[in-house]
């Protein structure tokens, strides 16, 4: 999609080169672990999205362009710790926001002969 057509997606956010890979890349996390179908070349097809993923895509935008959250300094010793647990904020997201559309990470494989 060209970044005239993902500024037409409802989002809140002006789309330029810049952050256009980052929707796209978006829209392809929501494909692989939510049962959401859509495609996400089509235009019409990403606008009649749910409220709730687009605003997944927000934080997915938010949380990848940003740097990493600061969880401590010392002045003295002149030092910072940083939050980079990414992807757990990530799914923290959606659960909050597409639990009901979300893929569960448990698979069932069937015996098909045990012995």
């Amino acid at each position: 999609m060209t970044t005239d057509e993902l500024n037409k997606i409802g989002l809140p956010i002006t789309i330029d080169d810049s952050n256009s890979l980052y929707v796209m890349s978006a829209l392809e996390w929501l494909q692989a672990n939510t049962r959401l179908e859509f495609d996400k070349e089509d235009l019409e097809s990403v606008k009649n999205l749910p409220s709730s993923a687009k605003v997944f895509t927000l934080k997915f935008i938010e949380l990848t362009t940003t740097a990493p959250n600061v969880t401590s300094e010392s002045m003295a010793g002149m030092s910072q710790s940083f939050n980079l647990d990414v992807n757990n904020t990530l799914l923290k997201y959606a659960k909050e926001l597409l639990s009901d559309v979300l893929k569960s990470g448990f698979s069932c494989v069937p015996a098909v002969n045990r012995y």
